[in-house]
């Protein structure tokens, strides 16, 4: 009778995979892989000649502990190094399915009792395996609740996002908002020669995995949903099932040419519908439209949740929350930007921390009380602001690396300090991880405009817009009016400097920018009247002192000059 047989490896081509000694060797050498990418390699080698879902490549490798996509792509990034496979010819991507290991696979066989390999004869080809039933992870997919626009509201632009494993705040159903994405329906044109489920199945993963790199939200997998495919659904089914709050479900027409999309939210606890928009789109490249509606309705959605969450939360007793409901109350009064309530947001954000010391989304709101302070002279120790907030910024990113909004706040700290590379590679690094966030786009226009970079700050300025119409901060609307008016867009440049002034009347930044616009366009009494409000708000300012974070000599020096003859 033969013995049981477990595999000692895997070899393909010039390579040998070694589970005993959990290491990738090229003849004598051994190629360098971190863990989680020798342990990706593995399943796939082990799976090779079948795709591997991306949902089932992590359910495998990351037992328990919730990560997005993003940590697998790294995986498979540092794997095709270590193979030298640029042309995915070892590993090859299958858009929207997963990975194929293509590669002939011989499986190294010893005995359960061996910690040695086989010998090279005892070698057996490998037969690709059956595709498990039900492969995908079932805890509830969410993160530390910080991240996507929620940041946008709290933050003030210059506050939130793939999440890694850390410590999670426990909050019940008053935690971290749920959210279940329905597959959409497909109503189409009869005869139509467009398949009628592989659009709306792509559009509702792409809305499920954009939604996913919100880390203020809880996202449940499809795999959660499969029992309410093709079914009506009654909102307090999904309530009391899933205990899921809000339902996202929608609809794709095709009339001709044209794509109409149809999407809404519902609050499946109240029984209410919260939100409802239509898109139209020109069908010329169908992935090209799917992957645009999904971040229109994405960025959409992710606001108008953080607008409800946010409203929820600040309506409650101080002394009954948790840690979550501390940050949000701490965002609220953050976003108001006054000394006072940039201290009681602190004394939140403390609290927070009290409750919680692993919680990066505390750590990040009490850091930007620290850049407040800096930001809007409310501070006698700049230094030790500065300090404390680069601090706080790390920390939160040693918790959790893949949240965006750790990122931003280490932007801005760099910003500050005038390191503005490094301050763009963290906006950049923002948005890699979470496109989607409006946020992030904002904190990377603010530091264009400072590297001396106003066109491109006014592209990212305008696709933080594009995500939530009508709703930019000040801070991000008096930026956004430095870069038209550094550009020469005057006008606009007004507006902008007008919308920041009609969100928040105490914002000097969009006063200061009123009064150089003015001047340029020659309109005195105008801009004396805003150096008027400028002198108010700060009676300290100096003209010839603006701008000394601009990388761009010219640039201080210009609207220095504009400033001085609107009579500051």
């Amino acid at each position: 009778m033969r013995p049981d047989m477990s595999p000692s490896g895997f070899r393909f081509e010039r390579y040998v995979v070694d589970l005993a000694r959990a290491s990738l060797r090229r003849g004598d050498d051994e190629v360098p892989l971190r863990p989680k990418s020798f342990d990706v390699l593995c399943y796939l080698v082990e799976n090779a000649g079948r795709v591997v879902a991306k949902d089932e490549l992590i359910a495998a490798v990351w037992k328990n502990v919730f990560v997005t996509d993003d940590s697998l792509t790294l995986c498979v990034r540092e794997i095709r190094q270590a193979l030298a496979d640029d042309g995915q010819r070892l590993i090859r991507t299958i858009p929207r399915r997963g990975y194929l290991f293509e590669p002939a696979v011989t499986r190294l066989e010893t005995t359960a009792a061996s910690d040695s390999p086989a010998a090279p004869a005892g070698a057996t080809p490998v037969s690709p395996p059956p595709r498990p039933a039900a492969a995908h992870p079932d805890w509830w997919r969410w993160g530390a609740p910080i991240a996507g626009l929620l940041a946008l509201l709290a933050l003030v632009a210059v506050a939130a996002w793939p999440r890694g494993a850390h410590h999670l705040v426990q909050v019940a159903a008053e935690g971290p908002p749920s959210v279940a994405v329905l597959l959409f329906d497909m109503d189409l044109a009869e005869g139509s020669e467009m398949n009628h489920n592989y659009f709306s199945d792509g559009l509702t993963d792409d809305v499920i995995a954009a939604l996913g790199r919100f880390s203020n939200l809880r996202v449940l997998s499809r795999a959660s949903l499969s029992g309410y495919k093709g079914k009506a659904w009654e909102p307090d089914r999904l309530w009391r099932e899933l205990k899921v709050r809000y339902v996202v479900d929608g609809s794709v027409n095709r009339t001709g040419n044209r794509l109409r999309v149809r999407a809404r939210l519902t609050d499946a606890a109240q029984r209410t519908l919260l939100w409802s928009e239509s898109y139209n789109e020109e069908l010329n490249d169908v992935f090209a439209v799917q992957d645009r509606l999904a971040r229109s309705i994405v960025g959409r959605l992710a606001v108008r949740i953080s607008h409800i969450e946010h409203k929820r939360a600040a309506a409650k007793p101080t002394d009954s929350m948790e840690a979550y409901d501390y940050v949000l109350r701490g965002r609220d009064k953050l976003a108001r930007i006054t000394r006072a309530d940039n201290l009681e947001a602190r004394r939140l954000f403390q609290k927070a921390v009290e409750l919680d010391s692993r919680y990066a989304s505390a750590l990040v709101g009490l850091g930007w009380t620290y850049q407040y302070d800096l930001v809007e002279g409310w501070t006698e120790r700049p230094h030790e602001a500065s300090s404390r907030a680069h601090a706080l910024a790390h920390r939160a990113l040693q918790l959790n690396e893949s949240d965006p909004a750790g990122h931003r706040l280490l932007a801005t700290v760099h910003l500050l300090k005038k390191e503005h590379g490094l301050g763009l590679a963290e906006a950049d690094r923002a948005i890699e991880l979470n496109p989607n966030d409006a946020d992030g786009h904002v904190v990377r226009g603010i530091t264009l405009v400072w590297m001396g970079r106003p066109d491109e700050a006014i592209a990212a300025f305008e696709t933080a817009t594009r995500f939530d119409p009508g709703q930019s901060p000040p801070r991000s609307l008096a930026h956004m009016g430095l870069a038209y008016h550094l550009v020469g867009r005057h006008e606009d440049a007004v507006r902008a400097f007008q919308s920041s002034i009609g969100r928040n009347p105490e914002f000097v930044l969009g006063h200061i920018g009123l009064a150089a616009t003015y001047a340029e366009l020659g309109k005195p009494l105008e801009a004396r009247e805003a150096a008027a409000t400028v002198r108010r708000l700060d009676p300290f300012f100096a003209a010839s002192s603006f701008g000394t974070l601009f990388a761009v000599e010219q640039h201080r020096q210009y609207l220095v000059a504009r400033l001085q003859k609107a009579g500051l």
